[in-house]
Order: structure tokens, then sequence, then C-alpha cells
């Protein structure tokens, strides 16, 4: 020990009581080397047992100087499993600059952290939010507070703990992306149906200029062309007038005062559809949308009780899209109600049980969880062969979704269920219960379930195909493997699973065109078998949401030739292509944010929701709940990079953008992206890729550069002139 010690403070042991100073160190500045020595100083004449030749430095400031010392020490000491004596030592030391002490010390000091970090992933996460927010990293230590499930406590814990209002408004940009959760509530035909034809360019619309506030149909002034939107409304037949009205919320999107307004006009049609469509586009408008007046309860839920369905069905979807993930207490009240009655068509119960999920997204609210059991246990063997009681499990899943072992209690209780549906909904909830945790021994089980031999006419195995997806898209590993293991299911799969593996791969690459999975896509939406090519063309849609991906928008316009014939398939197409120009190309669907940190259960409900859906696609996406597909709203973002100034004014300054670099534990300060090319905000940013300051003249408020970032101007920055 007498040696080690000999060896950091620069002399023999024979010399030791002479209290002499360090040599400097080459590479640090000579304020670091000074500081350097005085706490070596310091730790030798302590333990030489002579007296502080500084008398203001007290016995506490002694302690921190020798812990300092010991967590240098340690970095040479023989490890033992589960000690962490650097990070120990140096959370017990004083302030002062880790890097004078050298890369080394800091390689092994971030290891360190690394370490801890996992072992707290599964039981103490609370202790990382504070160990980040001891080193002054709030942002990051937010970022984990989101990651946690009882967020809006660490969350407020994050928000109080600096009482900078522009580091507070750059939180509040960053919770936004996240959404409600911390509220703490081509060629055609003439021989084809004209109407289905209309009820595409209204999807098409809708999605192309979503958020846009004006388009050709739906906003444009009455012309004698007969372009304005109530002649539009009535080229629509009966639930395609829904869906055509329900886009105008669409095209206002987050613009809810004015959305509001124009959508109010027809709460007073005297058709039932064009009323259902308005409350849906009322419920759409505010998605994402915080209002003290509560303008969308107080519009919509005066309709839920109405004696017509569609209605009843406009009203209640549209409360939760507007309010999902709020866990509003008023609408517990009100739609548990409906579930509770007896006398509710079974429509009605399902899109109910939806948006009692969508509301109460991960809170394992064991009341709702139970009335939905009750409604599953209720329902008679020809009700529970309607392709729409899927959506029932669906909803039970959304309850737990991510919460991972706090879904088994239900699931146990989902084994007495009827044959016909049991099995279903056990692969439904754990599915959404892991789903984005990358659980390997879960997609073993799932694999396990799709290499069975069924014969009784069981549709368990397209969820299970989904779960796969829904697991493995942590992480970028993950999601390669999860593709590969998909590919075998389509070469040895049978016919029900071979139907769910499109809509898998397109859950996998949302918004991230990957030239495989591209191929295998365009490959299958060739297959002879009806459902499979559907499913392929959805998912080409889903992957280029909202990139403009030239090759994708080929081959949908080639698929628009080939199927012309086919109206199905042609809806299919148009869908598909009105996702791929998404926002006209500057929205995303892509759940993952923060640099693919976080996950919004609220985007990933949106998504499951619809592909499970499109699990039969010719009864329900087909038939006549096509207005399921504006649930993807839940989902929807921007994907640009706007930075503001201190007055949340537009800023524009020169960034690199390019690939992301994975640079964990790596010494020093390696390079985050290559192949980067320079330009000004806003811009767009594709998946995978990642943006970075190109000046020194502002310091970003945000570890990430994603969404709105607030800059603040850099008082150590000096311009040249």
């Amino acid at each position: 020990m007498q040696r080690r010690l000999a060896m950091v403070s620069g002399r023999s042991p024979l010399s030791r009581n002479k209290c002499r100073p360090a040599p400097a160190q080459p590479g640090r500045s000579s304020e670091e080397d000074q500081a350097l020595k005085e706490k070596l100083e310091l730790y030798v004449c302590a333990r030489a047992g002579l007296r502080s030749r500084r008398p203001e430095v007290g016995a506490r400031e002694h302690e921190k100087y020798m812990a300092d010392i010991l967590s240098g020490i340690s970095l040479n000491n023989v490890r033992v499993e589960g000690e962490r004596e650097s990070l120990k030592y140096r959370m017990m030391g004083s302030e002062g600059d880790i890097g004078s002490w050298g890369h080394e010390y800091v390689r092994n000091l971030a290891g360190e952290i690394a370490q801890e970090f996992q072992r707290l992933q599964h039981n103490a996460e609370p202790e990382a939010v504070d160990l980040l927010m001891e080193f002054g990293d709030l942002a990051s230590a937010l970022r984990i507070a989101l990651l946690l499930d009882n967020k809006l406590q660490y969350v407020k814990q994050v928000y109080t703990a600096t009482d900078d209002l522009l580091l507070k408004k750059q939180f509040s940009y960053i919770v936004a992306r996240h959404v409600h959760l911390i509220d703490g509530r081509g060629a055609t035909s003439s021989s084809l149906d004209s109407a289905r034809q209309n009820l595409a360019a209204t999807f098409v619309n809708a999605f192309v200029n979503a958020g846009f506030g004006q388009d050709k149909l739906m906003t444009a002034p009455s012309d004698s062309s007969g372009g304005s939107s109530g002649n539009w409304l009535f080229k629509n037949k009966e639930h395609g007038k829904a869906s055509a009205a329900a886009s105008l919320g669409m095209i206002l999107l987050w613009d809810s005062d004015s959305g509001l307004a124009q959508l109010d006009k027809y709460l007073h049609s005297n058709d039932t559809h064009v009323v259902a469509g308005a409350l849906l586009g009322i419920g759409i408008v505010s998605c994402g949308v915080k209002n003290d007046c509560d303008p969308a309860f107080a519009l919509i839920s005066e309709y839920i009780g109405r004696d017509e369905s569609i209605i009843r069905i406009g009203a209640i979807l549209g409360l939760g899209i507007a309010y999902a993930g709020s866990q509003k207490d008023e609408l517990q009240a009100q739609l548990s109600a409906i579930l509770a009655d007896s006398q509710t068509p079974l429509e009605v119960l399902v899109f109910t049980a939806i948006s009692l999920g969508l509301v109460f997204i991960g809170s394992c609210n064991e009341e709702i969880a139970q009335s939905i059991i009750f409604v599953l246990m209720d329902r008679s063997e020809a009700e529970l062969a309607e392709p729409i009681i899927r959506l029932l499990p669906v909803a039970l899943g959304l309850l737990y979704l991510g919460k991972q072992e706090s879904v088994e209690a239900t699931a146990e209780v989902s084994k007495t269920f009827d044959e016909k549906i049991r099995k279903y909904c056990d692969v439904t909830l754990m599915s959404l219960a892991y789903a984005g945790t990358g659980n390997v021994l879960k997609v073993q089980k799932l694999l396990g379930i799709c290499s069975e031999h069924l014969e009784k006419g069981e549709t368990h195995q397209g969820p299970a195909v989904l779960g796969i997806a829904l697991i493995s898209m942590a992480e970028e590993l993950g999601a390669d493997m999860a593709v590969r293991s998909l590919e075998r299911l389509l070469q040895y799969g049978e016919q029900n699973i071979r139907r769910a593996v499109p809509l898998a791969l397109g859950m996998l690459c949302i918004s991230n065109p990957k030239v495989n999975v591209m191929d295998t896509l365009s490959r299958l939406s060739h297959d002879a078998d009806a459902e499979v090519s559907m499913a392929a063309i959805i998912s080409l849609g889903l992957i280029g949401a909202g990139t403009n991906n030239a090759r994708i928008a080929g081959m949908l316009r080639n698929l628009s030739s080939y199927y012309y014939k086919e109206a199905g398939h042609l809806f299919c197409v148009r869908i598909a292509q009105g996702l791929a120009h998404l926002g006209k190309g500057l929205l995303t669907l892509s759940p993952y944010h923060s640099d693919r940190f976080l996950l919004s259960p609220i985007a990933l409900a949106g998504l499951v929701t619809v592909l499970h859906a499109c699990l039969d696609m010719k009864s329900i996406i087909l038939g006549k709940y096509h207005y399921m597909l504006y649930i993807l709203v839940l989902a929807m973002q921007p994907r640009m990079l706007l930075t503001v100034d201190q007055d949340l004014k537009p800023l524009s300054v020169p960034v690199r953008v390019g690939q992301a670099v994975d640079v964990v534990g790596q010494a020093g300060k390696p390079k985050t992206i290559t192949g980067f090319q320079t330009h000004s905000t806003p811009v767009l940013l594709a998946a995978g890729e990642r943006a970075e300051l190109a000046t020194e003249k502002y310091v970003p408020l945000s570890p990430f550069l994603e969404g709105f970032v607030i800059l603040k101007k850099n008082p150590e920055y000096h311009d040249e002139d």
C-alpha cells in the first residue's frame, strides 16, 4: 500500500514525511496540476499524521480529498465482483474536474456507472435519477424519470431540482413529445365501386395533408367544380361519410381552435354518419393537445348516450383518441357504465373497451380490466365468432402495455374464457405486456406457438407473430434477429402465420424503409393469398410512412396498375400511398424518440390497435370499420429539428446531420455521427440519423437534438471578428 501511495504521490516511501508536491504531468493545465498537487499533498500529510498546511481547509474537505484519491487508487485495485469502489469514492469526494485525472480514469468511471445503471434497471431506477441529478445532468435524469412506471413523482422531482425557467421550458418540450403521460389524469377501372374510390381518396387526402390546415377536398371554398367539403362528403356512402367528416380533423391536426369551429357545423347535420364523423374529427384534432377548458370533452360527452350506434362509436372513439394516456376519471365513469349495460350492442362495447384501453394505457387499472373481462365472459358463441371481437383482448392488453409481470393475474383469469378467444387473449396480453422490452424468453415462447400445427381454425398465431415484432423492436440487434426469424416463418409457417408476417415486418421498421424488408414486402405484395398481399401493401406504407421514399412510391404505382381490377387491393394501395407521403414527408409514425431511448406508449398503442385490426383486413378495414385507420394519429409526430432562442422564437443555426454512431464506453470525445452534411435549422431527421450543433456560439439545453430544442448563448464564446 505504501509503495502504491508512493507511485501516486511521486516520491519514495522514505521521503513521504517531507510532504513534497508531486511532479507535474504532461497534458494538464497549470491550474489542474496545482489542484492535483494540493489534493495529493493533503492526503499524504494526513497519512503521515501531520497537520494541514492550509488551516482554512476543514476536516470535511479532508474527507472529500481523501475520497478523490481513493477513487483514483481504486483504478488499479484487484476488482471484486459487484464492487464499484472508484464510483463509490467519487460520489463521496469533491466536485472537482473529473477529466483532470486522465482518460483511463474517466473510462473506468464511465464503465462503473454503466454497470450501476444495469443493476438499477431491475430494482432501483429512482436511484439512477438521483445519480444523474447529483452529477447535474437534469435532462438525462428527466429521460430516466419518463422511463419509469411512476413517472409523475420523479418528473416533478427533476422539475423542482432547478430554478432555471429556461431549462424547465426545455423539459416541457421533452415531456410534450411523450404526450399526455404526466397529466396525472393509379390506374382505375370504371367497373369498380366509385364510392370505394372516393373513400380511398378521402384517406389519402387526410394522411398527405395531415396538420397542414388546408386541402383541395374538405377545406377548399365552394366552387362550380364541386370541390367544397359539403359536396365531397356526399360523394361517399354511409360509413364513408363518417370517415370523410373525420378527415377534416386530420387536416386541421393540433389546431384545435380552428378545427373545432369548422367541425362544429357538422354536428347539426341530419345524417347520423356525418355527425359521427364530426365527433371523431373533434377527437382527432384534439389529439395530444391539452386545454384547461376541455372543449373536446364538453362537445363529445353528450353524444355517447345516443340511440344510434354509429354516433355513439364516433363519440366514444373520439374521446379515446383525444384523451389517450390522460387517465381521466370522468371518462372511466361514463365508459365503464356502457360496458356494464347488457343492452349495449357488441360493436359499441368493443369501441368502448378500446377507448378505455387508450385512455388508461399502462395503468393496470383493475376496475376497467374486470369490466372488459366480464364482457368477454358474457359473450355468446355467435358473438365470439365476430371478427371485431378480437379487439377486446387488445383493449385489455393496452391496460398492461409494457408492464411485464403486472399482467400475470389477468392472464390467469383469461384462461377461464371460452376456447374460441382464450388463446388469442393469452398471447395478446403477453405480447403487449412485454412490448419494447426485448425479453428473449418471451420471444422464444411466441416462436414456439408459431411452430404448432393447428386444425381447429384458431387465430391466436397471428397476434403471436405481431408479438415477436413488438417485443423485439426495442434495439437494433433484436430487430434484425426478429426479421430473420420472420423470414423463416414465411418459408415454413402456415397460412394464418404468413398473413401476419408482413404486418410484423411493418411494425419492426415503422417509418424506416430498410432495403431488405422493402424487398421482402414487395415480393409478398404479389402473393397468391389475398390477405398476405394486402397486408404487405399496407406494410409498405408503414415502413415508408412520412419518408417520401421514391422506391416505395414507385412500387405502389406499379401495384396500382397490377391490381386495377381488384377493389380491395387498390384500396390498400391508396392507403399505403397516403402513409408514404404522410404530412407531405414531415411526419413520422415511429414510437421511439429521445435518440431511441424512450418509447411513447401512446404512439405504440395506436400502431398496435390498427395492426390487430389489419389481421382481418376484409372484415374490419375493408368493411365498415375503415375509420379505425385514424387511430394512427396517436403515433404521428413531426420528424424535424427546430431550434428556438430563450424567448422560444425560431432561431436558425448550422447543424451537422449524419448517421448515428454508438460511442458508449469510448474514451475522450469521439464523433457521434458519420457521413454528415451541414444544414441550417429547421432540418428533417430520418430514422437512424442524429444532429449536432455546428457552432459553439450556442449551447443546447437538451442532451439530444430532436424536436424543439432551446439554445442559449455560450458565455465562453468569442467572435473572431
